[in-house]
């Protein structure tokens, strides 16, 4: 049974900044035991999946705790430490259940070369800073992909901090700024400060309380509001949909792309927006000869991203009103599966599939019923517009929610979960290229609750009895790059990043993960 989302109301909570911690000093007894009990926890995780992204996440605490090490036995702790990154880096599953996992595998080599530079003596190793200087530039970029802005200019102060430690001056500065710039663009005020007063130390001027205020008087407060402002008009909309799996230690990547026609006109009692289904591209990945997982799901989910763009009918206040003609539209979605499936893969079995998958390649109609149409699209219309009617949001600042969303990947997507919801106004963008009107980016992470999604995991499979120990072997993240106009509310960009690990059963884990980017340009 699908339950109804509901929409959104936020409560304002700050999350407190991240912040440089100072190696240790040195290994402690405690610090011995906590080592061993990390390799307890690492030595049980693996037999159960050496790509659950328990498992992996274990090991990089490890050599996140392992790279603090100075003082007798450095090297070989150190050591440690990078042998448990090289593990989590050859993993295949790293890029989908740790999305952030990347840019943690570079900054933790960042630190293990810093570490190893001093290991053996006083004097810092320049055979250890050049790399150390490298992990960190690509921790940087790495952090702003993965939409964490607060670590990308963490570790572009790291960067300059190192320059400094090699004695190159001007690169430091050069560096230093590049990391005030990014304290601006993100709202990092009291980054800036910090950072600006030891930039003017760096280039031997006068640093005082007034100099850095008088340096940082220019620091933007970027507190948008955000207005429901629709009016006629047309947008061309492209539509990505990519789908990343594991399939029998192998990466499979496939692509469907679409161009939508996007009409937004008033009524007479309220706003109608429509679509119309342009070209349409289908790429499937090379899957291995053989392998013991059906196609279908993939192509299911491919198909499954029109489910962003039914005609909706919206209040003229922004309110969600209902999908058009639901029926004819989950028909509709269910044909175009359904045919793209018979000429990938040819005849179906539901042997390929349990539970839910079964009903769906036995009636492709179930997939695409009303209530799951009319469910969908609210929920989308939420996150993409409706949350937003009202909000002032301040730069910089976490605020904290609950919601209930569609699960990623559990019951092909058809199960509602209470999830805990983050998110922060980031930066300014110009609406288009080369315009003068600002739009808001806004990012948003959300993964489920715990107990309700134990409670998903019952009712989709009432012979399933979780120990109340033990928390369900299914794991789910998704993160939300939203780019909007606030005076409008208008989408610019919207980009969905949803992945998943479903370790439940014998059967190999399914470790997935969907990325639906739709980007609209208005005329």
């Amino acid at each position: 049974m699908v339950r109804h989302c509901l929409l959104f109301a936020a409560a304002a909570v700050v999350a407190g900044a991240a912040a440089c911690a100072p190696l240790a000093t040195g290994a402690t007894p405690d610090q011995q035991v906590k080592a061993a009990d990390f390799e307890a926890a690492i030595s049980r995780l693996q037999k159960d999946d050496p790509q659950s992204p328990e498992t992996l996440t274990a090991r990089l605490e490890y050599a996140d705790f392992l790279s603090r090490a100075v003082g007798p036995g450095c090297e070989q702790q150190l050591a440690t430490a990078q042998s448990q990154l090289d593990t989590v880096a050859g993993r295949p599953a790293i890029d989908i259940v740790l999305p952030l996992g990347p840019a943690q595998i570079a900054a933790d080599e960042y630190k293990v070369h810093l570490a190893r530079a001093t290991c053996g003596g006083q004097t810092p190793l320049e055979s250890e800073l050049r790399p150390a200087l490298e992990a960190a530039q690509h921790a940087v970029a790495l952090y702003r992909n993965a939409l964490d802005y607060q670590s990308a200019a963490i570790m572009q102060f790291n960067v300059a901090a190192t320059y400094r430690e090699l004695a190159d001056t001007k690169d430091a500065v050069s560096a230093l700024e590049a990391a005030i710039a990014m304290d601006q663009e993100y709202g990092f005020r009291k980054d800036a400060e910090d950072n600006t007063k030891l930039l003017l130390q760096w280039k031997d001027q006068k640093v005082d309380d007034g100099d850095v205020a008088a340096a940082t008087k220019d620091f933007p407060a970027r507190t948008p509001e955000f207005k429901f402002g629709w009016s006629d008009s047309d947008a061309d909309v492209a539509l990505t949909v990519e789908d990343t799996s594991v399939i029998q230690g192998k990466i499979i990547q496939s692509r469907h792309a679409v161009e939508l026609k996007r009409q937004i006109r008033e009524g007479s009692e309220g706003w109608v927006v429509t679509n119309e289904a342009g070209t349409s591209s289908y790429n499937l990945g090379g899957w291995p000869v053989g392998a013991n997982v059906p196609q279908w799901p993939v192509l299911y989910f491919l198909a499954s991203a029109l489910l962003s763009a039914p005609d909706i009918e919206v209040s003229r206040e922004g309110d969600f009103k209902s999908v058009r003609f639901p029926e004819a539209f989950g028909t509709s979605l269910a044909a175009q599966m359904s045919a793209q499936i018979s000429s990938q893969t040819g005849t179906l079995s539901r042997a390929t599939y349990s539970g839910l998958g079964q009903r769906i390649i036995g009636d492709p109609d179930i997939a695409f019923a009303p209530d799951f149409i009319e469910s969908k699209a609210e929920q989308d219309y939420g996150l993409e517009t409706g949350t937003w009617i009202g909000a002032t949001l301040e730069q910089g600042v976490w605020y904290q929610m609950s919601a209930p969303l569609f699960l990623p990947g559990l019951g092909l997507g058809h199960f509602v979960v209470q999830h805990n919801i983050n998110f922060a106004f980031t930066r300014e963008l110009p609406c288009t290229t080369g315009s003068d009107r600002f739009c808001a980016e806004i990012v948003i992470r959300a993964t489920p609750d715990t107990n309700d999604l134990k409670s998903a995991l019952e009712e989709a499979d009432p012979g399933l009895k979780l120990p109340d120990n033990q928390p369900p072997h299914v794991w789910s993240r998704t993160d939300i790059r939203l780019v909007i106009d606030p005076k409008t509310l208008l989408p610019q960009t919207f980009d969905i990043r949803q992945s998943w690990y479903d370790g439940l059963g014998k059967r190999d884990p399914i470790i997935e993960s969907i990325r639906t980017v739709s980007t609209s340009i208005y005329h």
